[in-house]
C-alpha cells in the first residue's frame, strides 16, 4: 500500500481541493517535503507534527496549517494510524483577496507569517460538510463518465 493517496476533489482556475490520507508508517522524520503552492491543510484524522526550521506545529483536527510554496518541512508521526488532511490550494490572487493582511509576510511573495492556526468546532464542521460535499460530487462526475 502507498504511503500517500490523493484524491482530487475539485479543480478550477481559483482552488484546488485534495483529501490526501498519509499511512504514517514511520515514526521518524520524513524525507524534506516542499509545497509547489500555497495551501491551506485542515487535518480531520490522526495527528502529525510538520518541522519547519527549528519551528514545530501539531497537525490534528483543530489546527489549520499555512504551507508557503517552496518552503521545506519534514513531518513526524508521534502516534501510529496516520493522518488524513483536506487541502485547499487557492490561486495566489485570491489568498491576496480573502486573507487578512496580519497573516501574511511583508514582501511580493504570498507567504503566511505562522504555520499554523486553531480553529472552533464550526470551522471543523464546515470543513468536513465541504470534504462531504466535494466527494459526492467528484463520486458522481466519475459514474456519469463511466457510465454514459
Amino acid at each position: 500500500m502507498p504511503e500517500f493517496t490523493v484524491q482530487y476533489l475539485l479543480r478550477s482556475p481559483t482552488v484546488t481541493i485534495r483529501d490526501v490520507c498519509c499511512q504514517g508508517s514511520s515514526p521518524h522524520p520524513s524525507a524534506e517535503e516542499c509545497a509547489t503552492a500555497t495551501q491551506l491543510v485542515f487535518p480531520y484524522r490522526g495527528v502529525y507534527v510538520r518541522h519547519l526550521g527549528h519551528d514545530q506545529a501539531v497537525a490534528e483536527a483543530n489546527q489549520v496549517l499555512f504551507f508557503n510554496a517552496t518552503e521545506g518541512y519534514r513531518v513526524t508521526h508521534p502516534v501510529p494510524g496516520g493522518d488524513a488532511c483536506l487541502t485547499l490550494a487557492i490561486s495566489e490572487a485570491q489568498l491576496r483577496e480573502l486573507a487578512p493582511l496580519t497573516f501574511l509576510r511583508d514582501g511580493a511573495t504570498l507567504a503566511f507569517r505562522h504555520q499554523r492556526l486553531r480553529i472552533d468546532a464550526r470551522a471543523q464542521a464546515l470543513v468536513a460538510l465541504l470534504r462531504t460535499a466535494c466527494a459526492r460530487t467528484s463520486r458522481n462526475l466519475w459514474r456519469q463518465r463511466a457510465w454514459p
